[in-house]
């Protein structure tokens, strides 16, 4: 089930990745809840993850995306990334992302606030 706000298509570098939402518990294997095809172009996730979780897992599948349209690896190769790499695709690559995909920004930022912030406060 694609979730309330959820893209439909988010544009990685030059290509536009179309999201494939599933219902129930799906999960690929041990603890995976999502996949990125960059044959296909497609990023299947879980819509009916926790919010919290859904974040993560889109921004997971995202980054595979990025990685491959950035020639950091692709096709599922294993890349060899140092610290300094994973900072400088970080740096570039988020903002890049963001700044195409507003909508998806919107979205992403709503699954991380706090329903009730004065539930929280000490």
């Amino acid at each position: 089930m694609k979730p309330e706000g959820a893209p439909d298509t988010v544009r990685v570098g030059l290509f536009d990745y179309q999201f494939v939402w599933h219902e129930g518990t799906w999960s690929v294997g041990n603890q995976s809840y999502g996949t990125c095809d960059f044959t296909t172009l497609t990023i299947d996730l879980n819509g009916n993850l926790p919010r919290q979780r859904l974040a993560s897992s889109f921004q997971h599948e995202v980054t595979h995306a990025g990685l491959d349209a950035l020639g950091y690896c692709s096709s599922g190769e294993k890349a060899e990334l140092s610290p300094e790499d994973v900072c400088i695709f970080n740096s570039k690559f988020w903002p890049m992302f963001w700044r195409n995909n507003p909508e998806a920004l919107k979205w992403w930022l709503s699954l991380l606030a706090k329903e009730d912030v004065d539930a929280h406060k000490p």
